[in-house]
């Protein structure tokens, strides 16, 4: 009689501990702990998950925020899906003590700015998607302390400029997606010391103008993708294109706003311009 109260007890501690899965979700147990899946349920907000969940799927929902420190409540947690709903805002402490977070997925929601230290001190961090939203700021030092961020995509959003600061401290980064914004020219230093950067794509923005040193130490970059851009080609794309000579082997898209090849132009012509 002992042994079997002393069981019940177990399992009711257990649960307590590890709390209920959401009537609307379905959840499995593994080693990792919690999968739950509240895929396409019309939810509002975050249901009350089980402590030890570690993956979420809230995709094509209707929640329009993010609870404010979601790690605290689940610290086990390593892979958000909550793209495909209504959020608006994210709050600056919506990540804190998630460090042992690998993988978000935010886009196609309606996030219209980020702030300074939003996406902060997640060491475990490897993808990034918040793409497709609404987004035209990206506060400097939005993105601090993520060492082992390897893909990132920012596609389909209104940014007009990018911040030199904004990718600073991503120097683990491989892949950068930054398609189809409203970017008209990229300064000096935007894209330096990113050492494992191998592709970038900048395709279907409104860059006219590149600045000298636009783009510095990236000694692993083999793709770098410009095309839907209308490049200016006169004297003012010289240091770009000899950063293009420079390295032949990137393979790249870079055309003029009359048609031709960046990487076509005659040298002749550029190197006799006073520009420097």
């Amino acid at each position: 009689m002992e042994i079997g109260f002393l069981v019940i007890f177990v399992v009711i501690s257990t649960s307590l501990v590890n709390g209920s899965c959401p009537s609307v979700c379905s959840c499995s147990s593994t080693t990792q702990g919690s999968d739950v899946n509240c895929n396409s349920r019309s939810l509002l907000h975050f249901p009350d998950l089980p402590i030890n969940t570690y993956y979420i799927d809230l995709r094509y929902n209707s929640i329009t925020e993010i609870d404010v420190q979601l790690c605290k409540d689940m610290p086990k947690l390593k892979h958000l899906f909550v793209n495909d709903n209504q959020i608006s805002v994210v709050q600056v402490n919506a990540f804190e003590d998630c460090e042992i977070m690998d993988t978000i997925y935010l886009q196609y929601n309606k996030i219209r700015s980020i702030e300074s230290f939003t996406f902060i001190n997640m060491p475990k961090l490897i993808k990034l998607y918040i793409d497709n939203n609404e987004i035209s700021t990206i506060e400097p030092y939005s993105f601090m302390n993520l060492p082992n961020l390897l893909n990132m995509d920012l596609s389909g959003n209104n940014m007009s400029h990018i911040d030199e600061t904004m990718f600073r401290n991503l120097t683990s980064l491989s892949l950068l997606l930054f398609k189809n914004n409203k970017i008209q020219s990229l300064e000096t230093n935007t894209f330096i010391n990113m050492v494992h950067l191998s592709e970038l794509n900048l395709s279907g923005n409104n860059i006219s103008h590149i600045e000298e040193h636009a783009f510095g130490n990236l000694p692993s970059l083999a793709a770098l993708h410009l095309t839907g851009n209308p490049l200016n080609c006169d004297c003012s794309i010289f240091s770009f294109w000899t950063w293009l000579i420079e390295r032949a082997s990137i393979g790249t898209s870079a055309i003029c706003s009359n048609g031709t090849l960046v990487i076509s132009l005659e040298s002749a012509a550029l190197e006799t311009c006073n520009c420097k």
